[in-house]
């Protein structure tokens, strides 16, 4: 069985678990798939930097968002 994969990329870094929940969130009520996921497995939460990826099809678009509301 052959596996679908996503071509997702990294359209940002966030110092911290809050800010990444809190893009993850407004992307998403804009209609983005999101992933997020930790840069680092060897730290704590709390001191772990997160990607925050999109479809690279739709990453432009999140890019700008993500711009215009501050992030």
């Amino acid at each position: 069985m052959k596996q679908s994969i996503k071509p997702w990329i990294t359209i940002q870094v966030m110092h911290s678990a809050e800010q990444a929940d809190s893009a993850k969130a407004l992307l998403e009520e804009e209609g983005f798939l999101v992933n997020v996921r930790p840069l680092a497995h060897s730290v704590s939460q709390s001191e772990n930097c997160f990607e925050i990826m999109v479809l690279k099809s739709e990453a432009a678009e999140a890019r700008e968002l993500l711009m215009e509301r501050g992030y």
